[in-house]
Formats: C-alpha cells, structure tokens, sequence
C-alpha cells in the first residue's frame, strides 16, 4: 500500500495583537512577554514599531511545528513581506522566509464588499497553491467570537475559506498568541496529520 504523505496545514499568523502583544502599559506587568528592538532600515519602516513585545516560549512552540512539518507557517499579516525581514530576526523564529499571504494595505480589519481583506488573501493563496479544500489554522486578533454568539464580520468572512476543518485562534491584543494557544494549534494538526480528525 502506498504511503500518504501529507503536507504541513497552512497556519495563517496575524502579527500586531497575536505573534505581538500590545500592552497597554510597558509590558513588564505580564512576566511572559519579552521585549525586542526592530532594525528599521527603509523609510516605509517608519509604519512598523521600534519596540515590539512577544512570548519567547510562543516563538519556541511554532519553531517546533514547523520544524516536525505540522505547520507551514504563511503571513495573514498587514506587515506583508516585511515579517520576514523585520519580525524573523527580531523574534528568533528559524526556518525563514515564509510565505506572505499579500494583503496590500496596512488596514488590516478592513472589508471590501462584505468581504475581509485578510480573507480575500487567504482564499488567493490558498487557491494559488491548490489547496482550496485544505484545513487551515487562522491566528488573528479580530476573530471575535463572544459566547453570546456574536461573530465579527471578520470571523464570519474568514469561515467561508479552507476546507471546512478550520482552527480559528482568537488573541487578545494585549496579550497576544499563548502557549496553551499553540499546544491547541499542535492537537487539531497532528489529528489532520494522523487522519483522525473529526
């Protein structure tokens, strides 16, 4: 019998408010974030923060899904190609550059005809790589879903791209991405990976 050889889930990574926090105070009241310093080299760098802050052992947990190919990690991010050059470096992520899912603005809760610019990037890139039917994981800050049962236009746009077996993760801003988080993103892809998801 042949053997099936799956390819990594394509995780979607928000950056301002889910890789980085963005405390409302200086960030030292939640020991888990770390801050770092960006190297702002380009006169559009002047759009990006000089200081960010983010979780070490966040960086650490999508290092090792990405490495054991349960992941592959594609920027959903107003940071487009500069998450590479700019965040990687700055936050210790490794097997860089990854793919940028292009959103082209840098208003990123935007909607264009009802519909999310960051779902409109998402369903291009999914298309453009023949994965229109994948599962995906989504990380994003503007994934609302309350327990009243209320969804943010973003989330309901977002919910009509992938394959039906989505993870949606939603951040809080100033806290950003968590480890429990990343161990919920390392669940749902090892069971798509072992092909016992239901």
């Amino acid at each position: 019998m042949p053997r099936v050889v799956r390819r990594p889930v394509p995780l979607f990574m928000d950056v301002d408010g889910s890789l980085l926090a963005c405390p409302t105070d200086t960030g030292e009241a939640d020991p888990r974030l770390r801050t770092g310093r960006l190297d702002l080299d380009f006169p559009d760098d002047l759009s990006y923060p000089t200081r960010i802050w983010f979780d070490p052992e966040v960086v650490a947990g999508l290092n090792k899904l990405v490495n054991e190919g349960l992941v592959q990690l594609i920027w959903a991010s107003t940071w487009d190609h500069a998450a590479n050059r700019l965040l990687v470096p700055a936050v210790g992520l490794l097997e860089a550059p990854y793919d940028v899912a292009e959103i082209g603005t840098r208003y990123g809760g935007q909607m264009a005809a009802g519909i999310w610019v960051k779902a409109l990037a998402v369903g291009r890139w999914l298309l453009e790589n023949g994965l229109q039917n994948a599962p995906i994981v989504m990380v994003d800050d503007l994934l609302t879903s309350h327990a009243s049962g209320f969804l943010s236009p973003q989330r309901r746009s977002i919910e009509v791209v992938g394959g039906g077996q989505n993870l949606f993760i939603e951040t809080q801003p100033e806290q950003g991405l968590h480890i429990a988080q990343v161990a919920e993103i390392r669940s749902f892809t090892e069971r798509i990976a072992q092909g016992t998801f239901s």
